[in-house]
């Protein structure tokens, strides 16, 4: 009834607010069916992107994910599913309830009784706050919180349409073009649909007259791909965007892995919670199509990003860049 109510007077958030804080654990749910003592094989994980420049050139990475250990006897010693060990039990505490902003972590082993509590001097907590606050103990959804519902940015599913040939490659800075539109917001579907045909259509004619005569069958049919796209990710009227939803599975466009993963946490015996990305991944190939470097699969590549920023990559995490950029 409460629901009834909250449609018929529209007296619901927008957006839904996230995380349900009442929701029953994932040890009674998607562990019914995704068991911790399974063994969680190593696999080969390819990305490709495209770039915003007059060829839309497509950039490949090839990852070995570490979802499990190297050798099958070794457990859950190994791999990013160590965290669901059942001798492992991690709490932690997020400001506000979101699950964004992480500012305390307590390990515990259950095997042996070791206690390790991490904080971050970039972000204290008083020991008041820890004692008044509930902290939640990490589980699958911790990590795999968009398990359906999927929200992407512009430039995911571009990149996907653009790979499933729903949009030509061959239109110079189609995904350029495309960025700069949708990085905009609009009030309502009708309105994201117009500005993306007349900015996409005005963008040609204005500056390419010749490719737009050429291309305008191939043009029309990107942009009816890129509103439907759009329609699939976003919903003006609930104020959905990529954004509003923030998925936690890697860290290209959130923060994700490095809520905890970012050499900031510390125990007071000097311990921290690496960064090293090769703890969860290594890089086996990378590079413009045609042109990629291969590593063997024991040994990994240092991540070259495909536009040269220098050191930035190092010194930022990757969010800081790519959520801004849309």
């Amino acid at each position: 009834m409460h629901q009834v109510y909250a449609v018929a007077t529209k007296t619901y958030p927008a957006p839904i607010a996230t995380p349900l804080h009442d929701l029953r654990p994932a040890s009674e749910t998607c562990q019914r069916c995704h068991w911790p003592q399974k063994f969680y094989a190593r696999n080969l994980q390819t990305n490709r992107y495209f770039l915003t420049d007059s060829l839309n050139s497509e950039w490949n990475v090839v990852l070995q994910m570490k979802i499990g250990p190297e050798v099958r006897d070794l457990g859950f010693t190994e791999g990013i599913h160590w965290h669901i060990n059942p001798n492992v039990n991690i709490e932690y505490i997020s400001e506000n309830d979101k699950r964004e902003v992480i500012t305390y972590v307590k390990y515990t082993n259950k095997a042996t009784g070791e206690v390790t509590v991490y904080r971050n001097p970039e972000n204290e907590i008083s020991d008041s706050t820890i004692s008044a606050s509930s902290a939640r103990t990490m589980d699958c959804i911790d990590c795999h919180n968009r398990p359906s519902h999927k929200y992407t940015s512009p430039s995911v599913y571009f990149d996907k349409i653009m790979l499933t040939n729903e949009i030509d490659s061959e239109i110079p800075f189609i995904k350029k073009t495309s960025m700069e539109i949708l990085r905009n917001s609009f009030p309502t579907k009708d309105t994201a649909y117009m500005q993306i045909r007349e900015g996409i259509t005005d963008f040609y004619k204005t500056n390419f007259k010749d490719l737009f005569e050429k291309y305008q069958a191939k043009i029309d049919q990107s942009i009816s791909s890129l509103q439907k796209a759009y329609s699939q990710n976003a919903f003006p009227g609930m104020k959905v965007t990529y954004d509003a939803y923030p998925d936690h599975i890697g860290h290209l466009e959130t923060p994700g892995c490095f809520r905890c993963h970012n050499d900031s946490f510390a125990s007071e015996n000097g311990r921290k919670i690496t960064k090293d990305c090769n703890l969860c991944h290594t890089i086996v190939g990378q590079g413009r199509r045609n042109q990629m470097q291969f590593t063997n699969i024991r040994d990994t590549l240092e991540f070259q990003h495909p536009v040269d920023i220098g050191t930035a990559w190092k010194e930022a995490n990757c969010s800081e860049c790519h959520l801004a950029l849309y």
